[in-house]
């Protein structure tokens, strides 16, 4: 017989080595575990002491607040409690707000955790800003990880903690592979590069060198090389900012200012990224000190008056600045009919008499984007020159635009033209260039309606529905449908809220408008709030690449929103 093999001492190291680096795994894993439920278990007790108390030290109408770290995370920063501060200046009375937010819970766990509150505190008004953590308005396709057929996993908090570290390398790699397919959004024909960069060298280059690293590293040859162009650097700034290098964007700009002193567009260039980084005042200085530096120069005063208009909010001082700025041409540069068209823009709703001088200069000039030509033609219809309207129609280029927002301006000149099967071309063809784009197939929708032709209106709306649905995570739906129905069996009113610059209109399609809910929509105020101070002062992170947790103020403006809504719910009855 022959004797087995004895297994050699280097086999039986790798075993044990193998079986070490294992239990060490596992012992870390449950480390976590351990430390993440009782971290967890220390905030929810904490969290519930705080609203017993608050019940016990006021007899007065409750306020029901569900959500994930969004809601639950701030203290007297969140939103929940600068709510209650708000609907008591509202309503002269105590009015309790109690924080049922769970940190990182998707919304089967906020539902376990809401069937109690809701026993416990029988509140007047539930509100709920919830889904994220469901995969609802992250970046498209970013589903769960973890198969919902397997939801043990589930009950594992260090199994969350994995899924969402490798959802953010996912979402960085897959980021990584668009860029290599599609060097830079601005290369979409769909896209429209004139607010931001008035010339077409962007597209032009990248084409030549093929991605946009290699287009980097011609840029910066070029510029270390001296070659004397400009664009170099405006160009350069701009791809380093949309990949978030910003220390290394103004580095290149103050680079350029220095080589190119003659030229202003640089310097505005700086202007405009720092007010983009959120220091306002910084910005209003740069462009304040290039319209003293470059007076013969129409670039500073346009920019300076569109800042004035858009971040501060006071066309009263922008169009002096406009006028002024423009009174220097007529000049070959986009600048200058930029400054035409927002002077038009703006007088032809304040004052369309005084807007014309500005609508005769910008109609002289040639090779108009557009919007530009929509707007001309919407002047003269307001105005009743209808010969003007019609010479103007004929003077269109025969092809349509590509891009969605040309498209939808032009159908929606058509249709306050009363044209309605001109209208339909546009929103036919855009809805062919563009299938995935909800409003275009909305508006062709409507369009077909319109028209008499109900077979080709209801598909068209069915496919917006679908790319609408799609948006839509049913672990989300039907977690609202449960909360929909417990509320109402408890008397109790429902507040659905949307997410920080997300579309209203996703969560009322989740929910469903005759679900007798109110929705409290946060992405005009957020949008306004972003364009007049920044992100940064609104948000300490971005986590789902659209917002992330809300700093002391953006959670004020939450809570404010909500307050207005909500306020008929609470404040009907007379104040004690």
């Amino acid at each position: 017989m022959t004797p087995t093999p004895r297994r050699t001492p280097r086999l039986r190291r790798w075993i044990e080595r193998g079986i070490a680096l294992l239990a060490g795994l596992v012992i870390a894993l449950l480390v976590v575990e351990v430390g993440l439920r009782l971290g967890a278990g220390w905030f929810m007790h904490a969290q519930q002491t705080r609203a017993e108390q608050a019940l016990r030290d006021a007899d007065s109408p409750v306020v029901l607040c569900l959500g994930e770290s969004t809601t639950a995370m701030g203290g007297d920063d969140s939103w929940p409690s600068q709510l209650q501060d708000a609907l008591r200046e509202r309503s002269g009375r105590e009015i309790t707000v109690i924080n049922a937010g769970v940190p990182a819970a998707t919304t089967p766990v906020l539902m376990l955790y809401a069937e109690s509150a809701l026993a416990r505190y029988e509140p007047a008004v539930v509100v709920a800003m919830m889904g994220v953590n469901d995969g609802m308005g992250l970046t498209p396709g970013r589903e769960a990880l973890i198969d919902r057929s397997h939801p043990a996993l589930e009950i594992f908090r260090s199994a969350k903690l994995v899924r969402h570290l490798w959802l953010d390398h996912r979402d960085r790699a897959d980021a990584e592979a668009r860029t290599e397919a599609a060097p830079h959004p601005w290369l979409d024909p769909s896209f429209d590069p004139e607010p931001l960069l008035h010339d077409e060298a962007f597209i032009a280059w990248v084409g030549e060198f093929g991605s946009i690293d290699d287009l980097e590293r011609a840029l910066r040859g070029d510029i270390e090389a001296g070659t004397p162009n400009i664009e170099a650097h405006r160009v350069l700034a701009r791809i380093l900012w949309d990949q978030g290098r910003v220390d290394e964007v103004l580095a290149v700009l103050d680079e350029g200012v220095r080589a190119f002193p003659e030229d202003p567009r640089l310097t505005v260039e700086h202007a405009t990224f720092v007010a983009e980084k959120g220091d306002l005042d910084a910005a209003e200085a740069i462009l304040r000190q290039a319209l003293e530096a470059y007076p013969d120069r129409v670039e500073p005063g346009v920019a300076l008056g569109r800042f004035l208009q858009t971040h501060r909010m006071r066309p009263d001082l922008a169009l002096p600045v406009l006028e002024q700025a423009v009174a220097l041409g007529p000049v070959d540069a986009p600048e200058y009919d930029t400054g035409l068209f927002e002077l038009a823009s703006y007088l032809i709703e304040e004052d369309p008499e005084a807007a014309r001088r500005w609508v005769d200069l910008l109609r002289q000039r040639k090779d108009l984007p557009p919007r530009y030509r929509y707007l001309l033609i919407a002047y003269h219809q307001k105005m009743g020159e209808m010969q003007v309207v019609v010479e103007m129609l004929d003077e269109l280029p025969q092809e349509l635009p590509s891009s969605p927002r040309d498209l939808m301006d032009l159908g929606s000149l058509y249709d306050s033209l009363q044209m309605p099967e001109r209208a339909l071309t546009v929103y036919e063809a855009g809805a062919r260039q563009h299938p995935n784009n909800e409003l275009l197939l909305t508006r062709a929708a409507h369009a077909y309606r319109v028209a008499g032709r109900h077979g080709e209106a209801a598909a068209a709306q069915v496919e917006a529905e679908a790319i609408r649905d799609a948006r839509i995570d049913p672990v989300t739906r039907e977690s609202y449908r449960w909360l929909v129905e417990e509320t109402r069996s408890r008397g109790a009113a429902l507040v659905a809220v949307q997410y920080p610059r997300m579309d209203v209109n996703d969560l009322r399609q989740l929910v469903g408008e005759d679900a007798g809910v109110l929705f409290v929509d946060n992405g005009p105020s957020f949008e306004e709030a972003i364009a007049r101070s920044g992100y940064d002062r609104l948000f300490i992170d971005r986590f789902t690449h659209q917002f992330g947790h809300c700093t002391r103020e953006g959670n004020r403006l939450i809570a404010a929103n909500v307050a207005e809504v909500i306020a008929d719910q609470l404040l009907a009855g007379p104040a004690e």
